[in-house]
């Protein structure tokens, strides 16, 4: 016989393997096994889905850590991303403006947190600024868990999903123009009717007071240079954020993710573009002829500085990197080594087109 010697397998009847791995067996082998499938320690493909099988085992005990590897946490961004490449305009749009909407009720929070804090302020900042880091990351909890579009958030996917060839520059460029518009709108809809229009109690002192502050500490007293390199921060953990929260499993190991990291950026005074969207022109209304600074410099000052360093954070410093370790192979200068993995394979094994 010219068949090949036969080896140990671990044979599984298919009725014990949950469905999950079930979809992944066949979606991988397409009928190139018989059922019941023989796995093999030996084998790549028989490795892979003893993972599998172990990651979806009813049995917590089994496992170690109940989350994704920073691998297949990459290869969900690409998936995640070229899934909202084929989002109709008027559904990421409408997305984008929820996503907006949610986000200014953390800044509602923040203000009403930061005002109403003035005596503790003076003895304790520090726990002010815990206090406010503490109450704003409910906006993001609200996105990520709707499956809502922000534009900060959109930079890390689609820089990686752009990367990883599944998506293409102007599917990154047209998703993160209409998601900024879109977070602008529902910004503004909140600030201006919401909060402005509806005179909301935190529109009153000491909370006015405190916002009017805020946003001219802002704007006025930092640096055009100073202003960006805090943008480059806050993105920086917004798309950490963003990443570390893919490889949760469940609603609260998300929830403690985003609530750790987003109120760290809020604790730190970094500069968030959408956040901005809200807090900014909501002091411009409060002003009444006091008003912090003008349209054009909210825009020069603020909008355009943040923005660009928003950009820079969450492609340059997450995407492009989270791409090359986990989804782009080895280098050139690594080929030949032992132990080389295949192109696009990372950890989380290779991603499907």
């Amino acid at each position: 016989s010219t068949d090949p010697p036969a080896k140990k397998l671990r044979v599984i009847e298919m009725s014990s393997i949950p469905a999950s791995a079930q979809q992944y067996w066949h979606s991988n082998n397409t009928g190139a096994y018989h059922d019941p499938p023989a796995l093999s320690p030996d084998d790549p493909e028989s490795l892979q889905i003893l993972k599998t099988l172990a990651a979806s085992s009813p049995h917590p005990q089994h496992s170690i850590v109940d989350a994704y590897t920073p691998a297949e946490a990459a290869h969900l961004l690409v998936s995640l991303g070229a899934a909202k490449a084929k989002e109709p305009i008027d559904h990421l749009f409408l997305k984008a403006f929820l996503a907006g909407v949610y986000l200014s009720f953390g800044g509602l929070l923040y203000i009403t947190v930061g005002g109403g804090s003035a005596g503790l302020n003076a003895t304790n900042p520090g726990i002010v600024r815990l206090l406010e880091g503490l109450v704003f990351p409910v906006g993001l909890f609200l996105i990520v868990i709707t499956g809502t579009e922000l534009f900060t958030g959109n930079c890390v996917t689609f820089t990686v999903s752009t990367l990883a060839g599944h998506t293409t520059l102007y599917d990154l460029i047209f998703n993160l123009t209409i998601a900024f518009i879109g977070n602008l709108a529902g910004s503004l809809f909140f600030a201006g009717i919401l909060v402005y229009y509806a005179d909301s109690t935190a529109l009153g002192d000491p909370y006015k007071h405190f916002l009017i502050t805020t946003a001219g500490n802002k704007v006025n007293t930092p640096g055009w240079h100073q202003i960006f390199l805090r943008a480059i921060s806050c993105n920086w953990l917004v798309c950490l954020a963003i990443y570390i929260a893919s490889m949760s499993k469940d609603v609260i190991s998300k929830l403690v993710v985003i609530y750790v990291i987003i109120g760290a950026f809020i604790s730190l005074a970094f500069e968030h573009v959408v956040a901005n969207f809200f807090l900014l022109p909501l002091a411009m209304m409060v002003g009444q002829g006091g008003q912090p600074f003008s349209v054009g410099k909210y825009i020069w000052k603020s909008v355009v500085p943040v923005t660009i360093g928003n950009l820079v954070g969450g492609c340059l410093f997450v995407g492009v990197p989270v791409w090359y370790l986990y989804i782009a192979g080895p280098a050139p200068w690594h080929r030949g080594r032992k132990g080389k993995q295949e192109p696009g394979t990372g950890e989380g094994g290779p991603t499907k087109k």
